[in-house]
């Protein structure tokens, strides 16, 4: 009997180890994702300053660079949310708040995201007009939605085409 209490406190000790080694990986990974947004938004904002040539007209190769780094610091910005939200759900603080979405307009973004990252890949949007609404949390979905957009473009040879379709199951 005394050999199967120690083994269930060891047990029970391995298992409240884990669990605190879970919490301090989730509280780091939130505190990194939180120190990387700062400097992030910054850069991606000077990005955007220089795109809107209100410092003054740039030349095709400056702005080629320019695109580069919006483009980079939008795709660094998605993976810093995507490792933020795994830590909220690993910490059981991840809400999801499900509510009607219009689908054209979220599909038109995405779209539109995906485009930011193609090089001669059409991008095309159509939505049934009896799927116009889901219920869904739109933050959720939009990142669903703008991974796999981006994943089809990357993954497209030139010249092809990337349909985004909404239509009722």
């Amino acid at each position: 009997v005394s050999s199967e209490q120690v083994a269930r406190r060891n047990a029970e000790q391995v298992t409240s180890q884990l669990a605190a080694t879970t919490a301090h990986k989730s509280d780091f990974l939130a505190n990194t994702s939180h120190e990387l947004r700062a400097p992030l938004n910054a850069i991606i904002g000077f990005a955007d300053l220089l795109h809107s040539e209100m410092g003054g007209p740039l030349n095709p190769r400056q702005a080629t660079y320019v695109d580069d780094i919006r483009s980079s610091a939008r795709r660094l910005q998605t993976v810093i949310d995507d490792v933020l939200d795994l830590a909220k759900i690993e910490a059981g603080r991840l809400r999801v708040e499900p509510q009607p979405v219009a689908l054209a307009p979220l599909l038109e973004l995405v779209a539109q995201r995906a485009r930011e990252h193609s090089t001669g890949i059409e991008v095309v949007v159509h939505v049934d007009s009896s799927a116009e609404f889901v219920i869904a949390d739109v933050q959720r979905l939009e990142q669903v939605l703008v991974n796999l957009a981006i994943n089809g473009v990357k993954f497209t040879p030139a010249g092809g085409k990337v349909s985004l379709q909404a239509v009722p199951s």
